[in-house]
């Protein structure tokens, strides 16, 4: 190893200063050819069947959404990614209802667990109502605040 500016690199050449260009509003198909990439490593890696996607919408008379949530299942534990109801329909049951049916599929798709990821001004006491609990925590991100990783097992009596 080698360092360069304060840096320990490999022995490998270094690439040119502008090389590396971090680019305002990237194209999303960018972003998703790295996810795919990382998401080919870790089925690789972990030698496990492919995650399978779980999205659910709740559409009100006129076709608009107005709640769905997003996940998927993989290795016997789902990801809540996103869980969104639009604020009109706030406090009705309609997040409680996408979560439960969230966890339904998973469980259906011999999940043991589901995880997600909030912060700690979004709504821990929504979760913990429905028995998630703290398994992670990162102090100041957002600076001032705090990021989580909740955990909720599941059992066939849920």
């Amino acid at each position: 190893l080698r360092t360069v500016t304060g840096v320990q690199t490999c022995a490998l050449p270094i690439l040119a200063p502008d090389a590396i260009q971090f680019e305002e509003r990237p194209d999303r198909s960018a972003v998703e050819f790295l996810y795919e990439r990382v998401r080919e490593h870790n089925l690789a890696a972990a030698d496990l069947p492919e995650a399978r996607d779980l999205l659910a919408l709740v559409r009100n008379e006129h076709g608009a959404v107005d709640g769905g949530i997003h996940g998927w299942c993989w290795g016997g534990t789902a990801e809540v990614d996103l869980l969104w109801v639009h604020e009109s329909m706030r406090g009705r049951g309609m997040g409680g209802s996408l979560l439960a049916a969230f966890e339904a599929e998973a469980r259906r798709h011999g999940c043991m667990q589901v995880v997600l990821e909030t912060f700690a001004f979004g709504p821990v006491a929504f979760y913990a109502r429905r028995g998630y609990t703290e398994v992670g925590r990162t102090e100041g991100y957002p600076a001032g605040h705090a990021h989580l990783v909740l955990r909720k097992r599941l059992t066939t009596t849920d």
